[in-house]
């Protein structure tokens, strides 16, 4: 699957609640892992000459890794002069990722995975000071909505948009109105 930004937010809206639980579901794992990955000691070679090891990633986070890209959320951009997401991932201790879109949130993901490629620790060091368990959270945030899902289509739709584009589908009962109407 091979998503760019154009393509995202289609991508996004086709994701059913089963899809996001993939992702929501590592949550409590990612809680209670006190180790996210280890390194290898660091060896001189010669005093001047270091050679650091591979990290050997948690098994969380090779899960969290794995789902990302099953679920589309790592897409095909410039992450490397991305100066939002630097700035957002420089700054992280004061963000709010609750206000960020669910499109900068996979831009960020993607900016983390792709960046531990080339500097073997980044996504540990996010893991192990909550940043990637606050992205994750922003988008269980942005995703557990009321979400309904249009038989027809398959569609998932956040209900609060889903009143604003068809306010005829949220008709305004009186409680007595609405126990007649579940019976």
């Amino acid at each position: 699957m091979n998503l760019t930004l154009s393509t995202l937010p289609q991508h996004l809206a086709t994701l059913t609640s089963s899809d996001w639980n993939k992702l929501f579901s590592l949550l409590p794992e990612i809680e209670q892992t006190t180790n996210f990955g280890e390194m290898e000691d660091i060896q001189y070679l010669t005093p001047d000459v270091v050679f650091a090891p591979e990290i050997d990633n948690a098994e969380i986070v090779l899960q969290f890794i794995d789902v990302a890209y099953d679920l589309g959320l790592c897409i095909s951009f410039d992450w490397q002069e991305w100066e939002e997401g630097m700035e957002i991932l420089n700054n992280r201790a004061k963000v709010n990722f609750n206000k960020l879109d669910a499109v900068t949130l996979c831009k960020l993901i993607t900016t983390i995975i792709r960046k531990d490629k080339y500097s073997e620790g980044t996504l540990v060091n996010l893991f192990n000071d909550g940043t990637v368990q606050r992205i994750i959270f922003a988008l269980k945030n942005h995703y557990s909505k009321a979400l309904v899902t249009d038989k027809e289509t398959n569609k998932l739709y956040l209900a609060d948009q889903l009143q604003i584009d068809h306010p005829e589908f949220f008709k305004a009962y009186s409680y007595i109105e609405y126990c007649k109407h579940k019976l």
